[in-house]
């Protein structure tokens, strides 16, 4: 009984040492130096249950090997890609269709226009009839349907910060009066940028004769004053600098491959996107919209000959009923500075990249992570990045790359062909300016073969080197019988290049959204806070709060985003942060 009795008390005692052993050994060591299985790779490389008898001879060993983690972005956009460097994170899906981002921005536009009708819509001819006449309420729609959707954001702006700045001064804003209009032009107007001014005058033509505002007064000359004065103090119009032919010859060589510098096959792209809207004289949302490019190509005893032809299904000289109904032809030719065409080696880098050549895809997307490329356009900021990053790794920095835009791309070859001597009326047509040539000449395809003769007759003049666009005036010609060839006489004046601005959002290198969004909360209210998009102006909703700085969607926070307690609600929203959201 006494020996049964000690050796349960021993035994209890043993296993009161081992459970205060192993309490001891958790507490203390927090780490072992002993190697799982998957930590010593031996997964991979299963170790031998027996000592081999054989000397080891240096067989390469799995486990040493390092393997590579998975590539977040697709072939040909490698993370040494300049253009990707420049996007920066890529997007994870396709996203949207580029028609659905159309879309919202155009409910965006109308958004805002019916928040305005909402609060002073007895004002509005458009309006009035909506209680009375069911089918009123369509009327407003129809009035807006031929209205470019950058035309209604534009005109509501102005509108807007007019009601703003009359509800913060205790004045009424509607009915229209001299006074009140006065004190606004007088006050707002001189402390904002020099064009407001003249911009408001715009959007108040634009509602009276659009929407039915009504105007019991007439603009009187002291508010037409201060909107000239402020204008004559804008800031002279400066264009974006022409190309050089070096830099030209540069970005042809990206796209062949003949550089020292190695390019992904995404940056090799952007270079032929670039070269392409160059040679097409393309405004850059024209390019992008560049449906069914295809390739007509004539072999010659001097190597392949031919054109770049697409159908340009959104336009900005598309404005009039008839011309959103028709295709503008756009023509670029495949031979450029260099002897090799860049024109064939970017159509087979489009079809090895596997860019959609399909009316309603840009021509010019961001990489998705997965494979392929996003649904939606590069911006005109972004790719203007691109294209002065791409110089500046085979040129260095200079003082010219730095002044270059998507504009200068157009600008280049309507630079040249003013400076060779060019008539007007064939430049007006290579450049799709229909005030100087009318429309049945900028959409009829056959009437560029003339005109595209005498560009390929300026091009080779440049790659012979008997025409130097970069020269000063006296010196654009290096021989008399390059002159003489040209037609060209020093003593006649200079051509006038014609005006290829282009004021489309789409085009907008740096656009400023803040004033007109600040307006625009004062017409509506939201629960916030809210993560905004600096560029696609996209609202996305906070996490909750014991969920720290994130974005419901997934996304994180960066500097990209602006987080804002009164969200701009007539801007697109995240479908992932609002589901039950179609729009704005």
């Amino acid at each position: 009984m006494d020996a049964d009795l000690s050796g349960h008390l021993r035994r209890k005692r043993d296993s009161s040492a081992l459970d205060d052993h192993l309490i001891y050994a958790v507490r203390v060591s927090t780490t072992t130096s002993g190697k799982q299985p998957w930590e010593r790779g031996d997964i991979l490389a299963p170790r031998s249950a027996f000592s081999s008898p054989f000397p080891s001879v240096g067989r390469p060993q799995v486990a040493a090997q390092v393997l590579p983690a998975p590539s977040s972005t697709p072939a040909g956009a490698v993370a040494t890609s300049v253009a990707v460097k420049v996007l920066g994170k890529l997007p994870a899906t396709k996203g949207p269709s580029w028609e659905e981002k159309l879309t919202d921005n155009r409910r965006a536009a109308v958004a805002k226009w019916e928040a305005l009708l909402m609060s002073h819509g007895e004002h509005f001819d458009c309006y009035r009839g909506v209680s009375g006449d069911a089918s009123a309420g369509r009327k407003a729609d129809l009035v807006r349907t031929l209205k470019a959707s950058a035309t209604l954001h534009s005109r509501v702006g102005p509108m807007m910060r007019y009601v703003k700045f009359t509800k913060s001064a205790g004045l009424d804003a509607f009915p229209l009066t001299e006074s009140v209009l006065y004190v606004f032009m007088d006050q707002y107007c001189r402390t904002a940028a020099a064009t407001f001014g003249r911009s408001f005058l715009e959007s108040l033509n634009f509602a009276v004769h659009v929407l039915g505002l009504d105007l019991h007064v007439t603009i009187s000359g002291r508010i037409q004053g201060v909107a000239k004065t402020r204008y004559l103090e804008k800031r002279k119009a400066v264009q974006k600098p022409a190309l050089t032919a070096l830099h030209v010859r540069t970005l042809e060589k990206i796209v062949i491959g003949g550089t020292i510098e190695e390019y992904s096959g995404f940056d090799r792209h952007c270079a032929g996107f670039f070269c392409y809207t160059l040679y097409a004289r393309a405004r850059f949302s024209d390019a992008q919209a560049s449906a069914n490019l295809m390739l007509d190509v004539t072999e010659s005893d001097d190597g392949p000959y031919g054109f770049l032809e697409a159908s340009v299904t959104r336009s900005k000289t598309s404005y009039t009923l008839e011309r959103k109904t028709r295709f503008l032809p756009m023509v670029a030719p495949i031979n450029g500075l260099l002897d090799e065409s860049w024109g064939t080696a970017w159509y087979k880098l489009i079809k090895e990249q596997g860019v959609t050549l399909r009316e309603g895809y840009p021509l010019l997307s961001s990489p998705v992570t997965g494979g392929g490329f996003s649904l939606l356009p590069i911006s005109a900021e972004h790719a203007a990045r691109i294209l002065r990053e791409l110089l500046r790794r085979e040129l260095g920095d200079s003082a010219d790359i730095r002044k270059l835009g998507t504009h200068s791309l157009k600008r280049t070859l309507l630079s040249w062909l003013a400076k060779y001597g060019t008539e007007q009326g064939v430049r007006a047509i290579l450049g799709y300016h229909s005030t100087h040539c009318g429309t049945e000449l900028v959409y009829a395809r056959d009437t560029l073969s003339g005109p595209l003769r005498q560009l390929g007759s300026v091009v080779s003049a440049v790659a012979l080197d008997h025409f130097r666009p970069d020269s000063t005036r006296s010196g654009y010609f290096p021989s008399r019988k390059g002159q003489e060839d040209a037609g060209f006489d020093p003593n006649a004046p200079e051509q006038e290049e014609l005006d290829s601005s282009s004021s489309g959002s789409e085009d907008e290198e740096a656009p400023d959204h803040d004033e007109v969004e600040k307006a625009c909360d004062a017409l509506a209210s939201w629960e916030g806070p809210v993560f905004k998009h600096k560029t696609t102006r996209v609202i996305h909703l906070m996490a909750s709060s014991d969920e720290g700085d994130r974005i419901v969607c997934g996304r994180k926070p960066s500097t990209s985003y602006i987080q804002t307690a009164v969200p701009n609600v007539l801007f697109p929203l995240c479908r992932q942060c609002c589901p039950d959201q179609d729009g704005p």
